[in-house]
């Protein structure tokens, strides 16, 4: 009775290989959620002018400054139970980005949420702590690949932990994610 639907396979391996097929899925919705907001944002651009849901980023160094405009919201799972509040956001030349966040404030369930990101990325690229203005340890920060089916472009993602709360800002474009890390108030 106890036995697995897969020979040789264990319930942990099986409960690992949903939990992956879950996220992957989930990401995949996301991408064509996005895709369809950006032929929606176009389409609105091009009759209408700036509204009050967009996020202008400043100039830098390292990049012109950017105009965010926010679309679809929701929530989504990631597995495990834990969900998490997603607000898409399209840039002015049509880069999307996702930025996910803890709808519970959890210390344990922020580093639940990071654990499993980290354990599902396709390459850690940079891991650290995650510090304030003011130079002091609030929590963890890592710059990911996330996995996708290919031939989807790959998907550069920043998540972090800031005491109770997790947030993730996601993108196939590493210098909007990064651009967009610096201004993101939460």
């Amino acid at each position: 009775m106890g036995e697995s639907p897969m020979r040789g396979v264990s319930p942990v391996r099986e409960k690992l290989r949903a939990s992956t097929i879950g996220i992957v899925v989930c990401t995949l919705v996301g991408l064509a959620i996005g895709m369809m907001t950006q032929l929606g944002v176009l389409a609105a651009q091009q009759s209408s002018g700036p509204t009050t849901s967009s996020l202008r980023l400043p100039a830098t160094k390292q990049a012109p400054a950017m105009t965010f405009k926010s679309g679809d919201m929701g929530e989504i799972e990631i597995g495990d139970g834990i969900e998490l509040g997603f607000t898409d956001y399209t840039a002015a030349d049509g880069i999307w980005l996702r930025v996910l966040y803890l709808t519970k404030t959890d210390q344990a369930e922020a580093v639940a949420a990071f654990n499993q990101r980290i354990a599902h990325a396709t390459k850690v690229i940079k891991r650290s702590e995650k510090r304030d203005a003011n130079g002091r340890v609030i929590g963890e920060r890592a710059q990911i690949l996330a996995p996708l089916a290919r031939p989807a472009p790959p998907y550069h993602a920043v998540i972090w932990t800031d005491g109770p709360t997790f947030h993730e800002i996601g993108s196939p474009s590493l210098q909007h994610v990064l651009q967009f890390e610096r201004e993101y108030r939460h």
